[in-house]
């Protein structure tokens, strides 16, 4: 009997996973935040959802919500992944229920659904996992930005956030901080409550298992690591994961 090995189809994004995970783990700070944030199309006109569906202009939001978290907070690490909503359109075409609600709000025309809108015409959210910051720095000698956050409500209470001092646990106040920090950005919608969701990351273990969830698609689906990953606006060299790492 001949065994003839198989090449693993997900060896380079094992590869990329285990590169990033290691700059985590080296990093070696705790807690780490997982931060994903959503982009609602309630109150939206045609192009803005439409927007919601290109990469290009998701990676522009990335880029807003990157360069204010680093001007608030100046954390040392922000890696952001994208990931793709399931298209209703491509619900429809698999022969999967969809809902008279569905079909009136996302413009469904069952007699117009072509092979190429049931793919991949789900909207994006943003799956970023951030390292910590100093909250005593920021809060100790407050810029005039963390100042204008302040007078935003709190996620935790409902209420303007410097109505909340004193804070009895300093994470609840770095997410309160992060949380609006990120609803400045006009792509997301400063009144939902599941526009941005915050979990705290304790361990190498809870390393490991958000950032598989990150890459997910690309074992699930085998979605290329360059389409969920958005190197441009992480702090991840792609250079120096190809150059450390045989890809061949």
């Amino acid at each position: 009997m001949t065994f003839t090995p198989t090449r693993d189809p997900h060896r380079t994004t094992r590869e990329v996973e285990k590169s990033i995970y290691n700059q985590l783990v080296e990093y070696n700070t705790y807690p780490m935040y997982y931060i994903v944030v959503s982009y609602s199309i309630r109150g939206k006109s045609d192009i803005e959802r439409y927007n919601y569906k290109r990469l290009n202009h998701i990676h522009s939001t990335h880029k807003l919500i990157r360069r204010k978290l680093k001007e608030h907070f100046n954390p040392d690490i922000i890696n952001m992944f994208q990931e793709r909503h399931r298209g209703y359109q491509e619900k429809w075409y698999e022969g999967n229920l969809v809902t008279d609600i569905e079909i009136d709000n996302y413009h469904l025309d069952n007699d117009k659904i072509q092979y190429d809108d049931a793919v991949n015409n789900g909207r994006y959210h943003t799956n970023i996992i951030m390292s910590d910051f100093n909250i005593e720095s920021v809060m100790e000698n407050p810029t005039s930005r963390v100042k204008k956050l302040l007078t935003n409500n709190a996620y935790s209470t409902g209420i303007p956030i410097d109505h909340c001092f004193p804070y009895d646990n300093e994470y609840v106040l770095k997410c309160d901080l992060i949380n609006a920090c990120i609803r400045t950005i006009n792509d997301v919608d400063k009144n939902s409550k599941r526009a941005v969701h915050i979990d705290e990351l304790n361990d190498t273990q809870d390393i490991k298992y958000t950032l598989n969830y990150c890459l997910k698609e690309c074992y699930n689906k085998g979605e290329d690591f360059n389409n969920i990953i958005d190197f441009n606006n992480s702090d991840i060299l792609k250079e120096d994961l190809w150059k450390n790492h045989n890809y061949a």
